[in-house]
């Protein structure tokens, strides 16, 4: 047994994120995030959530459809009720993020990490720090359905952009076909609540991290 795999370490802390937004576009000037969750832990202390609804000032190339609005639970009302500034739900993700040891979230450097990174440029601060800290989940995924394994050796970064982008006919690694895969339970009408998905995000690394020889400090 090697004790030093990221699945034996007790004393992480990881942090996983998870945002929904108005489309799929990857720049805040045409899309922004409206939903903003994140999930905090070290070993098996009890987890810290924050869910953010912000609400950001009107922007005129920034819409939302209808079917889309339905499909992640967009409720303008309760946004413009509960919601919270931009600058605050910054304030709340950077310090969540600094103090994690790993970043965890499901498709983030295919998605995520661009709006994360448009956030930390509008607050005047540096994200770059984020990205050795990433763990995919999507990426693993693929690449255990593939056949490309992480060897343990290779710059995992590196291997995790590789496998965002290894596309496969027939492959699925969207979150409700793998928490299928793997048995998770999960109720289908609360997929796309970013808070929710996040639970079931745990549950499917919690089954992924036995499958990888990741080390706690990855190439």
């Amino acid at each position: 047994m090697d004790g030093n795999l990221i699945r034996f370490n007790k004393t992480a802390k990881f942090c996983f994120i998870d945002i929904e937004t108005y489309n799929l576009c990857l720049n805040l000037a045409f899309n922004i995030p409206w939903q903003i969750s994140t999930i905090s832990y070290t070993g098996d202390q009890t987890p810290e959530e924050h869910d953010m609804l912000v609400k950001w000032p009107p922007r005129e190339y920034c819409t939302i459809k209808k079917e889309i609005a339905l499909l992640n639970h967009h409720n303008q009302e309760e946004i413009d009720r509960k919601g919270i500034s931009p600058q605050d739900a910054f304030k709340i993700i950077d310090e969540k993020l600094q103090e994690a040891d790993y970043i965890v979230g499901h498709n983030i450097l295919g998605f995520d990490i661009y709006l994360i990174r448009g956030i930390y440029r509008l607050a005047g601060k540096d994200w770059k720090f984020i990205m050795p800290k990433v763990i995919d989940t999507r990426s693993l995924a693929q690449g255990l359905k593939t056949n490309h394994k992480y060897d343990g050796k290779s710059n995992f970064l590196a291997y995790e952009y590789s496998m965002i982008n290894h596309r496969v006919r027939g492959v699925k690694t969207n979150l409700k076909f793998l928490a299928q895969e793997y048995n998770i339970p999960f109720d289908e009408s609360k997929l796309h609540n970013s808070l929710y998905d996040l639970t079931v995000n745990i549950a499917l690394w919690n089954k992924l991290k036995y499958e990888i020889e990741l080390s706690m400090t990855p190439p």
